[in-house]
């Protein structure tokens, strides 16, 4: 009797855990589930112009931190809770920000006009799937820069729902936005805030009409 007891024990818990890990499309259009928010990746970047402006490899790299440095400290700015129509989003940015610390920038700049749309859905999930997302779990936010473009001026942006427990990627689609403001940073970083107004006010609607079931 004692083993029949703890044999259906261990099946309520292994389902508990496997329904903390069933994220589902639909819950990306719940606003009473949570957004994790998780800053801005450049595993597959390209900038296109403005050589001079990005500098030397470190400054590249400099570049890139105070990206999402500008995400956190001006939250406010770049509200995901808003951008997703969340009533709650948690910041994790040290996550994109420790996985950018690793990448070889070396190609990144570009004078190449074909880097401006480069990227697939499958290689937005070959990036993902790359990270350690230390044990964060529910539904994650990641912007994937696909390019920073000077000669349109546009920036290309995969914006990126994640299952945190499994790493499958529960929905991305690429956005376009112009850039706008008067330093490098800023300039860029126009466009992220452009991104999450679209999402605020029509692509969020759109993209639950589309996918949630």
């Amino acid at each position: 009797m004692k083993t029949k007891r703890m044999f259906v024990l261990g099946c309520l818990l292994m389902s508990v855990a496997t329904l903390g890990n069933a994220q589902t499309i639909n819950d990306i259009f719940n606003k009473d589930v949570p957004i994790t928010w998780l800053g801005i990746d450049f595993t597959g970047a390209k900038f296109l112009g403005d050589r001079e402006r990005f500098g030397s490899s470190s400054d590249v790299k400099f570049l890139i931190k105070s990206w999402n440095d500008m995400v956190e400290r001006e939250h406010e700015k770049y509200d995901a809770a808003r951008a997703t129509h969340k009533r709650k989003a948690e910041l994790h940015i040290e996550v994109t920000r420790n996985h950018n610390e690793e990448l070889d920038i070396s190609d990144m700049l570009s004078t190449n006009p074909s880097d401006y749309v480069h990227l697939k859905d499958e290689d937005v999930a070959t990036i993902v799937s790359s990270y350690d997302f230390a044990g964060l779990s529910g539904v994650g936010l990641m912007f994937v820069v696909e390019s920073f473009n000077k000669y349109e001026p546009q920036a290309s942006i995969w914006v990126t729902f994640i299952n945190l427990a499994t790493k499958e990627v529960l929905l991305t689609d690429r956005i376009l936005a112009p850039p706008g403001g008067a330093s490098l940073r800023n300039y860029w970083g126009g466009s992220i805030r452009v991104v999450m107004e679209k999402m605020e006010k029509k692509q969020m609607e759109v993209w639950q009409k589309k996918y949630a079931h």
